[in-house]
């Protein structure tokens, strides 16, 4: 056809310098050679102490195991596997749950960071970022990503042909690569600055509608006896996140650390509510949003106490800005019912979930388990005089035994006093002398 093979230098000679810790922005049009940087990136660092080890996206990607609970898939053990998902804006029990093919093209990207987390990477690089992602989950995911390597230390270099994240991946180092040898690198100054769909969110009072549109994301139950309030986050319009207070019927494990015995159970009906649930949106966590609801809704109760009770907090503690640390509750009746369960039925309720699958095998051993659960389970998680569980097949019983273990575990209660002086009189006779000392009230 008469064409010229021609010589097309991509990249002149260009001078980049890094630090450890730097958030690298590399961006321009499709086809510009962006992948072709960030791969000689990979293989430049690799041979630096401060940079290495390497991590990227298209390594990770050949390591997925995409019929495995993701929380099965990273980490040396359990609390490391929740730290490390955590640690990725990927924060609760139904994602951990779920395998890769199951997750949300958002939490996809995040779980990808997640497995170059568990490399125990100095270095992480993303191709391809956030390309296939709407505009407000690219911007969440970027925000959160960025934060959580800045958290660890992690030089993070991500390439894409998106050129709206620099707000929120927040960089120290812009480059934009045109077709051609064209490049342009650009060094910013840096600042902590919250993610920038916070503009377009408001709180304000929601309703059981709201909750119900979110709750088959939380892992408790999606009844909420006892609701008193409920806020939303909505996004535009959208509600993204809620979190429902409920009247604090049952005395929660750790108030005797703070309160006065006989004050608490004469007056918290009226002078206390419970979080009982706090629940965002996927692809909206990691941005900020659940402390938000708090720490906006909490002044509006117009109550001088709220408390929690809550095992995410061991690991990814969401109130610590705007509650106060009680005690971590440990429940002895329900860690030996689970040792019994062991001794029982011959399975370890402490193996991961793919691991617990292998022993369900044979009929026997689902029989067993099931016969067992359906005999305690009330230990675990009472709801009422009848507890309902659905225990048909295998999948129903590894989602049932995974709620078990969740109730079992320690959990974190923790206080919010309301600073407002209308309530001082009411604080000071609540609470113990030594934790008034502590909080400054005399």
């Amino acid at each position: 056809m008469g064409l010229e093979r021609k010589k097309i230098i991509l990249y002149p000679v260009v001078e980049l310098e890094l630090s450890r810790g730097d958030v690298v922005y590399v961006t321009g049009e499709s086809g510009g050679g962006k992948s072709m940087l960030l791969r000689f990136l990979a293989k430049a660092l690799s041979r630096y102490r401060e940079f290495s080890p390497v991590a990227t996206s298209w390594e990770a990607e050949k390591r997925i195991k995409k019929g495995r609970p993701v929380i099965d898939t990273v980490g040396k053990d359990t609390p490391d596997a929740i730290s490390i998902l955590s640690s990725s804006g990927l924060t609760d029990t139904y994602t951990w749950l779920r395998s890769y093919s199951e997750l949300s093209e958002g939490q996809r990207y995040r779980y990808i960071f997640a497995l170059t987390l568990s490399r125990e990477a100095r270095t992480v690089i993303l191709d391809e970022f956030c390309s296939t992602l709407d505009r407000e989950t690219a911007k969440a995911t970027a925000y959160a990503v960025q934060r959580y390597a800045r958290k660890r230390g992690i030089t993070l270099i991500v390439g894409t042909a998106l050129n709206d994240l620099e707000h929120d991946l927040n960089p120290s180092i812009v480059i934009t690569k045109h077709l051609g040898p064209y490049v342009d690198i650009r060094r910013r100054e840096t600042k902590p600055a919250r993610c920038s769909l916070n503009d377009s969110v408001e709180i304000k009072e929601g309703s059981l509608d709201d909750w119900r549109l979110l709750s088959f994301l939380h892992y408790r139950s999606q009844s909420i006896g006892g609701a008193s309030k409920i806020f939303k986050a909505a996004l535009n319009g959208r509600t993204v996140g809620v979190v429902v207070y409920s009247i604090p019927y049952f005395p929660a494990p750790g108030f005797s650390e703070c309160f006065d015995t006989r004050w608490y159970m004469r007056e918290r009906f009226r002078n206390v509510l419970r979080v009982s649930r706090v629940v965002i949106h996927p692809s909206f966590r990691g941005v900020g949003l659940s402390g938000r609801l708090l720490n906006e809704s909490m002044p509006k109760l117009q109550k001088p106490f709220v408390e929690i009770l809550s095992t995410m907090q061991l690991y990814h503690n969401f109130t610590k800005n705007y509650m106060i640390t009680v005690k971590v509750v440990r429940n002895e009746r329900k860690e030996k019912a689970l040792q019994r369960m062991k001794e029982e039925t011959g399975i370890d309720p402490e193996l991961p979930l793919d691991e617990l699958a292998k022993q369900l095998k044979s009929g026997g051993a689902v029989r067993r388990l099931a016969r067992w659960m359906r005999e305690n389970y009330r230990i675990f998680l009472s709801q009422g005089k009848k507890t309902q569980i659905k225990l048909g097949s295998k999948q129903q019983i590894l989602a049932a035994l995974s709620k078990i273990k969740s109730s079992a575990a320690p959990k974190v209660y923790s206080i919010w006093v309301n600073p407002s002086v209308e309530y001082r009189e009411v604080i000071v006779r609540a609470l113990r002398r030594e934790f008034r000392e502590r909080l400054g009230f005399t």
